[in-house]
């Protein structure tokens, strides 16, 4: 069974494994080898630490708990920063690891962290991503609008991306069994 839950201290290590292994198989093949070779457990723990110790309450952060496993999933956003007139959430990342893809389990934590923002105010939330098919289809099955697709300048190279917009957190396509 996979539980959510908020992060809490403690999960720092695991949340940056999860980070690292999933970035790598939805992004590496896509990018320079200098930005891949970049996304590493050494640097993405001391992001965590800081983002769960004294962030928390401004970049709430959800995970999913595999029984056996452990952690196996994270999402986590904030009010305002965003990019766009008029929205008022983003969505920062989200990822599963492999082996625990299409499982659901990142449908549940987007509600959760959709839930989680419009708790804190938010109507609507913005999130870009790296054109990769797997990840324009998660957000499009979850109901995000493309609104700009941009490129991103990095290591000598030039990566696509898309700016995905949910015009309204409480109007989202509901998950199997609700």
């Amino acid at each position: 069974m996979i539980a959510l839950r908020r992060a809490a201290v403690g999960d720092e290590a695991a949340i940056a494994r999860v980070n690292v292994e999933a970035w790598r198989q939805a992004y590496a093949a896509r990018v320079p080898h200098a930005m891949a070779d970049a996304v590493t457990i050494e640097r993405r723990a001391p992001m965590w630490q800081a983002l769960i110790g004294a962030h928390q309450a401004t970049h709430p952060t959800w995970v999913a708990v595999d029984d056996a496993a452990g952690i196996v999933g994270f999402a986590t956003g904030s009010p305002a920063g965003s990019p766009v007139e008029g929205i008022d959430g983003e969505l920062h990342m989200l990822f599963i690891a492999p082996g625990f893809q299409r499982r659901d389990v990142g449908r549940r934590l987007f509600h959760a962290l959709a839930g989680g923002l419009v708790a804190a105010g938010c109507r609507s939330a913005v999130a870009t991503v790296l054109n990769a098919p797997a990840a324009l289809g998660f957000c499009r099955a979850l109901g995000g609008v493309t609104i700009a697709e941009t490129d991103l300048a990095v290591a000598g190279a030039t990566v696509a991306q898309t700016l995905f917009a949910w015009p309204d957190l409480t109007d989202l396509p509901p998950q199997p069994g609700s």
